[in-house]
């Protein structure tokens, strides 16, 4: 087995008192870069553990010895020699290094919408890929680490100072877009050719986000210089402005939020590409945390960067519920694709429910993907949901059945008879067709724009099927106002507290005005108008007609119990 070409997250941790081939291939490049003059026996002895921490040593790395991620790494980048950058990528100079610029920063937040701002963003995103280059070995450098305020002046020197600027270097200037577009693009300069930012695009693309264009923007008064300082006030080396994705658009928004080290990652792996490095997956680092009171997956994802799904699957979890004490592995990165997103627009009765159930997800999910403080909706509202769309409902197919016209006689006709009476007509169900159902055929073809020829053809069937199929369910939707309870709902709806939590999906009974609530099966309450007599009292009047003085109170939205002669009052009943 060819241990060299291993890459770095499948090598073995190793120590000194460890044995075998991995220690062999250690021992075999270090001599090679002549850290060890040893024997290659494949034990990790003293002298190996010397040469290891030598190679640290020389190398800026913990000098402990022991052969983790890092020191497999360097020693991956200094001994194959095709590891060095500007081999046979697709860049058409040698590489030199990559500068990586976090947009905005300090007192410049950059765009700011749908809970994201861009500096942190952009910095969130730079220094992932600072963390990913220093792992693959790969020369780079930040124009910032924390949120600090850049004049155009002091990023450029910082560009500068890094490498200079030289063709070989390449600065990439991370962004989120604003404006109400979608998708990410990717800018270049007017000296460059298209071949980087397209390898970027298509990396992004792969990643799940959707992808709108690379371009060139020159000056509106001088079209041969370029529109953006980063480009305009350098020469020489090849600039790129990576735009994420549009932070005022909902679905880009949320995809932002969960997939921001996948974009960020694909710009890592199109920069291996161009110049002609071998490129490694990043590697699954875990973290352990331990639950604490308050804490939700949801907020945990957050705070760790990751997602929901990413948890669950590195636990094995089969729902969100956890409990204090739990442990949890945190995965920071999965190379599994993102779940596909549908944008869903609220329509008037929609719930929370009724589109989980429409989408084959649940109500929690959409709270979390949306990050939704509470399940009332509005009309117009757009909601990312999980997974696919439905496809629509198929139409409705009749039988397949026979031209028929006068004369006939068969279970067809019968069939003929019984959808005109449903209709309206008068016709004998007896499977013949006579002249008065072929006078009922003409007239429904009239009515519906049909050639009126009394002769019962496929175009006739159909608009027969159409005409008397049974109109689909309609669903009660209540609308909660001031005072309304869950108790008070299902009094006047006859129902139970529990059908409407559990229909509705609901985690709670607390209710919010506007909320719209799915009713199940029963029947409003009928109201009965009261003229208020002498003596008459809400509790009299509760007592008479079997109901209860708050649903007297409720219906009439009254704000006292004191009645006036000649009231009239809605009692229900």
């Amino acid at each position: 087995m060819n241990l060299s070409n291993t890459p770095v997250g499948q090598r073995p941790t190793l120590r000194q008192g460890d044995s075998g081939e991995w220690v062999r291939e250690l021992q075999r490049e270090l001599t090679q870069l002549t850290f060890y003059n040893g024997p290659i026996n494949g034990t990790f002895n003293a002298a190996t553990a010397d040469a290891v921490r030598a190679f640290q040593r020389g190398n800026n790395l913990t000098v402990d010895g022991v052969v983790g991620r890092n020191t497999w790494s360097s020693l991956i980048f200094l001994y194959h020699p095709l590891a060095i950058c500007g081999g046979s990528g697709l860049m058409p100079v040698p590489f030199i290094g990559v500068v990586i610029d976090p947009g905005h920063g300090g007192t410049d937040p950059g765009a700011v919408g749908n809970d994201i701002i861009e500096k942190d963003l952009n910095l969130a995103i730079s220094m992932y890929q600072d963390r990913r280059l220093y792992e693959l070995n790969i020369n780079h450098y930040l124009t910032r680490k924390t949120d600090i305020t850049l004049t155009p002046t002091e990023r450029l020197n910082r560009i500068r100072s890094a490498y200079g600027d030289e063709r070989g270097v390449i600065l990439i200037s991370n962004h989120i877009n604003a404006g109400g577009g979608q998708g990410a693009e990717v800018i270049y300069a007017l000296r460059s050719q298209p071949t980087f930012p397209q390898m970027i695009l298509n990396e992004i693309r792969d990643a799940g986000q959707i992808v709108r264009r690379i371009y060139q923007r020159a000056l509106p008064n001088d079209p041969t210089r370029d529109y953006y300082f980063l480009m305009r006030e350098t020469t020489n080396l090849e600039p790129v402005i990576v735009e994420y994705g549009f932070l005022d658009n909902v679905a880009d928004a949320t995809r932002l939020r969960y997939n921001w080290q996948r974009y960020a990652e694909a710009v890592i792996k199109a920069l291996c590409d161009y110049i002609g490095y071998p490129y490694q997956p990043p590697y699954r680092d875990e973290i352990v945390y331990t639950v604490r009171a308050g804490d939700t997956l949801f907020a945990i994802a957050n705070r760790f960067q990751t997602t929901v799904d990413e948890i669950m699957r590195a636990n094995n979890l089969t729902s969100t519920n956890i409990s204090v004490g739990q442990i949890l592995k945190i995965p920071f990165f999965s190379s599994e694709p993102p779940e596909e997103l549908t944008t869903y627009t609220v329509i008037r009765g929609d719930t929370l429910f009724s589109i989980a159930n429409r989408f084959n997800t649940t109500v929690e999910a959409i709270v979390q993907l949306n990050n939704l403080t509470s399940t009332a909706l509005s009309i117009g509202q757009q909601l990312l949901i999980p997974g696919q769309a439905p496809p629509p409902r198929p139409p409705i197919v009749p039988p397949v059945r026979p031209i028929i016209r006068q004369g006939d006689r068969n279970e067809h006709v019968t069939a003929l008879q019984t959808m005109l009476n449903n209709l309206g007509f008068s016709l004998n169900t007896d499977g013949v067709f006579g002249p008065l159902t072929a006078a009922a055929v003409r007239s429904f073809q009239t009515n519906n724009n049909l050639t009126a020829d009394g002769i019962v053809g496929p175009a006739t069937w159909n608009a027969l099927a159409s005409a008397t199929a049974p109109p689909p369910p309609e669903q009660k939707i209540h609308i909660v106002q001031a005072g309304d309870t869950l108790f008070s709902i299902a009094r006047s709806f006859r129902t139970t507290v529990d059908e409407i939590i559990r229909v509705n999906n609901l985690t709670s009974t607390t209710l919010s005005i506007g909320q719209q609530l799915i009713i199940p099966d029963g029947e409003p309450i009928t109201q009965i108008t009261h003229t208020v007599v002498r003596g008459d009292t809400l509790f009299a009047l509760a007592q008479r007609y079997n109901t209860t003085v708050n649903d007297i109170i409720r219906v009439n939205n009254l704000t006292s119990t004191a009645l006036s002669i000649g009231q009239q009052l809605l009692i229900p009943t």
